[in-house]
């Protein structure tokens, strides 16, 4: 390893994270967004035909396809117009977390956890309206808001999870929930560093990482 992990965590909690920044409040912040857009979107659901529900399954699948897409290219390589999204990610999220020191140390360190509030607001007033619409054009209004409301539960979802793969290992919902032990494990072997590009983008399942030629497992990654 070239940089010493604790000096750039320093310098990025010195120099990166501002001042007024309050890790639970960023925490609260997603949440309460993501979880509105899931009540709003799903508001008379009771009275959809059992088919619009397909939309569920549907959108999860396709959902993780996004997400496999998006770490393995925007995440981890510098795209025009997107160089952004590769600085947070591989320039910060994975040289503060790598597999020798993948948890976080106090709630201010959620700064590089989470995805930042404007992705949040981005994906609530911007992409959810424009995944409504083309859901809406090829299946109806009723498949429309089913799979909106999926995908956001799906971000909330990843958030979770994600969140819960920076836990350490003695936490008691990674010793006693063999999910979130499961794709920590999954997670864990994405951030080493020689493996980071190549491997395991998957963060909720690892459906696409199997389907795609990119999964590794522990043994593996050894």
């Amino acid at each position: 390893m070239s940089y010493n992990i604790q000096s750039f965590r320093q310098f990025y909690r010195q120099n990166i994270i501002p001042r007024y920044y309050q890790g639970i409040a960023h925490l609260l912040f997603s949440v309460i967004c993501l979880s509105a857009a899931v009540i709003y979107l799903l508001q008379g659901s009771l009275s959809m035909p059992w088919y619009a529900w397909l939309m569920v399954p549907f959108t999860f699948v396709l959902g993780s396809l996004v997400v496999w897409w998006l770490h393995k290219y925007p995440l981890h390589r510098p795209l025009p117009g997107l160089q952004f999204a590769y600085k947070i990610h591989t320039l910060y999220h994975h040289r503060f977390f790598t597999d020798e020191a993948v948890t976080w140390d106090n709630t201010r360190d959620f700064h590089i956890v989470f995805f930042p509030p404007f992705a949040v607001v981005g994906f609530c007033l911007l992409g959810l309206p424009l995944l409504y619409t083309g859901f809406a054009v090829l299946f109806g209004e009723s498949a429309a808001s089913i799979g909106a409301a999926t995908a956001a539960a799906y971000f909330l979802l990843y958030e979770t999870v994600h969140f819960c793969s920076h836990l350490p290992a003695t936490h008691p919902l990674i010793k006693h929930i063999s999910y979130l032990r499961t794709m920590r494990a999954h997670h864990l072997i994405h951030h080493q560093p020689q493996l980071m590009h190549k491997a395991n983008f998957n963060v909720v399942c690892p459906i696409w990482d199997h389907w795609l030629g990119t999964y590794v497992s522990r043994r593996d990654g050894q």
